[in-house]
């Protein structure tokens, strides 16, 4: 009998090494699927600061056109160009604006995905090492997305800058057309009234 007691108790302290080590690998993986979310978060705020800089670009952008748009009220002939690449400007910053919805909207997709991901990941203490794996893809994935998101910020960062120093370029043209025509204008009237006095 003594034998035996001493066999079950060997069983048992055997049973209890495996359960802990199983335990252990579970929070190893726990861990490691903590430490993947908290990247995929950093990525998703730093999304979001691309996306703030470029509204208020893209809000810059707006005031230099409306102020291009009341100077343009004074402008000659000479100024219809300008006028021209006004309105090609204010059509590339529409599809700007239209693109950044778009990936505003793509980037929400990914919000409720990463909060998916995150009750997901919740559950990995129960899980086994497959679904553990399983997750870890998911989340390199969702890492992969949202540095394609990044990249994408940044040529619509770069694309606005460029349209905003097209704009720039417009306005000083037409201040320096309107500057020459009131002084065509007053030359014009100086004439005038010599002509007139003679």
């Amino acid at each position: 009998k003594v034998e035996g007691y001493k066999k079950q108790l060997q069983e048992m302290e055997e049973n209890y090494s495996a359960v802990q080590a199983r335990l252990e690998v579970s929070e190893r993986e726990r861990r490691d699927s903590s430490e993947a979310k908290i990247r995929a978060l950093g990525a998703l705020n730093k999304a979001e600061a691309t996306i703030s800089r470029l509204s208020e670009t893209i809000s810059q952008v707006d005031e230099g056109r409306i102020a291009a748009e009341e100077n343009f009220a004074t402008a000659t002939s000479a100024s219809f160009q300008a006028k021209r690449l006004e309105v090609l400007a204010a059509e590339s910053l529409s599809k700007l604006k239209n693109e950044l919805m778009s990936v505003r909207a793509e980037n929400s997709q990914l919000k409720t995905r990463m909060a998916t991901l995150e009750t997901e990941a919740n559950q990995t203490e129960t899980d086994s090492k497959a679904r553990v794996g399983v997750l870890e893809r998911k989340a390199g994935i969702l890492r992969q997305e949202i540095l394609d998101k990044d990249a994408k910020l940044d040529e619509l960062q770069r694309r606005s800058e460029k349209l905003q120093r097209e704009v720039s370029t417009m306005k000083n043209e037409k201040e320096m057309n309107t500057d020459r025509w009131s002084k065509e204008v007053a030359q014009l009237r100086e004439i005038s009234k010599l002509r007139a006095e003679a």
